[in-house]
């Protein structure tokens, strides 16, 4: 009699819970689902943020999007605005773009950093720490230069893009080929311009107006840019300077073991023959001030242009080889070329203190540059056919 009467309390108890789990379930999918999220509809997320310096005064522009309708539904669309404000210093500029957009400004979303060439050449530790930490900029946002007005950048029209912030992200991390780019980070760049050489490289940006709208445009902007970010400047706490794309594509490839771009070499009488880049490595002898310098690459064989061959040409066709060899030469000669553009405006982009530090680990009189032979040479092997 006892048992019964426990087993008939137990099963009501747990019909009764079951019957609450599931009516929980319904209430919180029927109306969970129509909850407007106030983060998204009343937040303007920051997705791209500029810094400029002139006249001792910060130029600050953020490029925001903002949603519109309930979120989560087919009625959200997304707004991207623009704002600027000037101040003495990152944080009073910060502030009346807070007043302007009536909320508080939070840097978390942003993955874009462009700065001007003077913005560089600031103390770079003070300038990210007024953002980091209190906005929380992401160390991993890109870092990149420019020489244009940055409000008219952020406002400018992509044709294959409504936002420029998400199109230049993506060329940068998602390797589409854009001339041996390597991304520099808010990490990165601290991280050279921190180090003994206190020189940074970092990618370049300039937007060209097309000339005319791309077929089948009908979004009615007057006025389409393409962009172009083939060259990098070169900065320290004294000078800046842009390096031109072939210097540029070659301080990359010292940089970086993660440059898979294509690599064309002219042959003369408009015969051209392309490699890409499969994988890219480094060593450097250091004996006193003496630094030799080998990069190996390994290529495959992409296609060729303008020749007229009896046969199909493959990885270790005659004429392929010889194009191994002129490239050899042509980066060779550029990375050379590089390094005395180094010395001679006294900007070590390329590490040299760097290397001799980690070598002999004392710090090197002022004349060190001087006294510097640098040496370099590329072994590169075409090893397949694209």
């Amino acid at each position: 009699m006892k048992q019964g009467i426990l087993h008939k309390i137990s099963d009501n108890f747990f019909s009764k819970k079951w019957l609450v789990i599931l009516v929980s379930a319904i209430i919180l999918t029927t109306f969970g689902r129509v909850i407007d999220n106030k983060s998204l509809t009343q937040s303007g997320i920051v997705v791209g943020l500029g810094i400029d310096f002139q006249d001792d005064l910060y130029e600050v522009t953020v490029q925001t999007v903002s949603v519109s309708g309930s979120a989560g539904t087919d009625k959200a669309r997304s707004s991207y605005l623009t704002y600027s404000a000037k101040g003495a210093t990152l944080t009073e500029a910060i502030n009346s773009i807070s007043e302007k957009l009536g909320l508080i400004v939070s840097l978390s979303h942003c993955n874009l950093v462009i700065m001007s060439r003077s913005a560089l050449s600031l103390n770079p530790v003070r300038t990210f720490s007024a953002l980091t930490k209190p906005l929380a900029l992401p160390a991993q946002a890109l870092v990149v230069a420019t020489d244009q007005e940055i409000p008219s950048l952020f406002a400018s029209k992509i044709p294959s893009t409504e936002n420029i912030s998400f199109f230049l992200q993506a060329v940068l991390l998602q390797d589409l080929e854009a001339g041996g780019l390597t991304s520099v980070s808010v990490k990165d760049f601290l991280a050279m311009r921190c180090s003994k050489s206190k020189s940074a490289v970092v990618p370049y940006l300039q937007l060209t107006e097309m000339t005319e709208k791309p077929i089948g445009d009908n979004s009615g902007n007057d006025k389409n840019y393409i962009i172009d970010i083939n060259k990098n400047v070169v900065v320290n706490e004294r000078a800046n300077f842009i390096i031109d794309e072939h210097i540029a594509e070659v301080v990359n490839l010292f940089y970086s073991n993660n440059v898979k771009n294509k690599l064309p070499v002219p042959l003369g009488n408009g015969a051209v023959i392309e490699f890409r880049i499969v994988n890219n490595s480094r060593s450097i002898k250091i004996d006193g001030y003496n630094i030799k310098v080998k990069l190996k690459m390994d290529l495959s064989f992409v296609e060729a242009q303008g020749l007229d061959t009896p046969y199909i040409l493959n990885c270790n066709s005659k004429e392929v080889l010889e194009a191994r060899d002129i490239l050899e030469g042509l980066l060779t000669d550029a990375l050379i070329e590089g390094y005395a553009l180094s010395k001679e405006c006294g900007i070590d982009f390329l590490g040299i203190e760097n290397l001799l530090y980690q070598r002999y680990g004392t710090n090197l009189d002022d004349e060190w540059l001087d006294k510097v032979s640098f040496d370099a040479s590329f072994d590169i092997e075409v090893t397949e056919n694209s």
